[in-house]
């Protein structure tokens, strides 16, 4: 194989690893989301059936406030996960579509820089994120 081809099957690794984390990153985040919404749902039920079902005043105010603050922190933690993922989503699908991008120019030998800073770039990007 020469210099080109080694290049070449590079790019492919790195997008494929990038590809994977993607799809992985998207899938987190749905399985997190539902569980959320789960968790937040029993608790209201429960918390609502705790307080149909108790006679005294001063703990029905007690599981009224624990279901209000659930609710709250809840929303709180769906939307800071919402955008935790969304920024790796985004840098991940950003990242995919300039690999993809060399990939094509390396297969039409039309690359637009030096095949050593095209080594250096694809050293430098890091799949860790």
């Amino acid at each position: 194989m020469n210099q080109f081809e080694l290049e070449i099957n590079k790019a492919k690794q790195k997008i494929a690893e990038l590809n994977k984390k993607y799809i992985k990153s998207k899938w987190t985040f749905l399985i997190v989301s539902i569980a959320l919404l789960l968790m937040s749902a029993f608790n209201g039920l429960l918390s609502a059936y705790a307080i149909a079902k108790n006679p005294n005043l001063t703990a029905v105010w007690l599981f009224v406030s624990i279901s209000f603050i659930t609710a709250i922190m809840a929303f709180l933690t769906a939307s800071s996960t919402l955008f935790a993922f969304s920024k790796r989503r985004a840098n991940t699908k950003s990242k995919l579509e300039y690999l993809e991008k060399i990939e094509k120019e390396l297969q039409t030998n039309t690359l637009s820089i030096s095949r050593d800073e095209l080594v250096v770039e694809l050293a430098q990007i890091d799949l860790d994120e």
